[in-house]
């Protein structure tokens, strides 16, 4: 079987996922990017080191007719998201190949928000096929798919999936009170809130460490000095994704409070495979994971009260490290992922009970 990824850039998370389905001896992996990465992942320290077993093809030197022809299985990374994809679809389309959609859901705030979902809601309506199948990711992918006029038996909940992250010491040391925050800092991401948060006494003996870049810099630097935090609130630039995986073992929360419509973040997955709790909220694609795992807390509001509270409850979820890396081995490794994608492509309703 040969299963072709159609991806605009190319996605470091899901680079796991596809190197686990070729392990499989019977499938042959074609990974199709237009770009290898952008300026502003690389400025997110994000790496690209591509598995040997994946053969990787650029758009502009295949021949996409042939590529898809050759073909058993189409997976399109986003719905009509990306025009130098389009074709390869239509042609799959006319091909009759079987074609899967794996994507995220949109922000549906506001006028702009009501257009896009319009707009996917026409696009639906053109290609409107039973065969296509949705790989949606996470809750909001599956809610977005289905807003739009999509039948619920062609959705199929899914999501990313990163490599554990684990020392067999590290999961046995105690809760330290150490809090990490990874992202860009934009007012979405509920930066602000959280600094204000840790302004108050009885988060005195906490210590958070910011890693991002944004333009929120001066401001989050201000912050610090002008309310002598700096004893425990620090800021870092963005470092490499590999050092940044290193780094989370040091850590005992991820707190992304995110107060605007954002995607997925795969930083849970890596903060829950290094056996970390995670303080997030329903803003955040990925909280589904931390409802089923119980490891943390997923706000429904960001304010002081709701995040102060967070932080001094989450030890006495007596979640273990071990435990929460447990459960992410079980639920969200790669493997996982590969075993249930490969059935899904076989015709077998196989789903994350997240």
């Amino acid at each position: 079987m040969i299963i072709n990824f159609w991806q605009n850039v190319l996605s470091i998370h899901q680079l796991p996922f596809l190197e686990e389905i070729c392990l499989n001896k019977n499938i042959k992996v074609n990974l199709i990017v237009c770009e290898l990465s952008n300026s502003e992942r690389k400025k997110m320290g994000w790496e690209v080191e591509i598995p040997s077993s994946i053969n990787l093809k650029y758009i502009g030197d295949i021949n996409i007719s042939d590529c898809v022809a050759n073909s058993d299985v189409n997976v399109f990374s986003g719905f009509f998201a990306y025009k130098d994809l389009n074709e390869a679809f239509s042609i799959c389309k006319k091909k009759d190949k079987k074609v899967f959609i794996y994507s995220e859901g949109k922000d549906d705030v506001g006028f702009r928000g009501f257009l896009r979902i319009f707009r996917d809601f026409l696009r639906w309506k053109f290609i409107s096929d039973s065969k296509i199948k949705f790989l949606a990711i996470g809750d909001k992918g599956k809610k977005w798919f289905l807003r739009v006029g999509v039948p619920s038996n062609q959705i199929i909940k899914f999501g990313y999936f990163t490599k554990d992250n684990s020392k067999k010491s590290i999961l046995e040391q105690p809760f330290n009170r150490k809090i990490i925050f990874i992202g860009r800092l934009l007012p979405s991401k509920g930066i602000m809130e959280l600094l204000n948060a840790f302004k108050d006494y009885r988060l005195k003996d906490f210590t958070l460490d910011i890693y991002g870049n944004g333009i929120l810099e001066d401001d989050i630097n201000s912050f610090i000095n002008i309310n002598n935090l700096s004893d425990r609130v620090r800021r870092y630039d963005f470092i490499t994704n590999k050092i940044m995986r290193e780094n989370l073992l040091e850590y005992d929360v991820l707190m992304l409070p995110n107060v605007g419509d954002e995607g997925w973040g795969a930083v849970v997955n890596e903060a829950l495979q290094s056996g970390l709790n995670v303080i997030c909220s329903t803003k955040t694609g990925a909280s589904c994971l931390i409802a089923a795992s119980g490891a943390g807390f997923v706000l429904t509001t960001v304010n002081n009260e709701s995040l102060i509270n967070a932080v001094l409850q989450v030890e006495s979820l007596g979640k273990s490290r071990k435990e929460i890396f447990d459960w992410s081995k079980r639920n969200i490794s790669p493997k996982v992922a590969a075993y249930k994608f490969i059935a899904i492509i076989n015709g077998i309703d196989d789903r994350f009970e997240w």
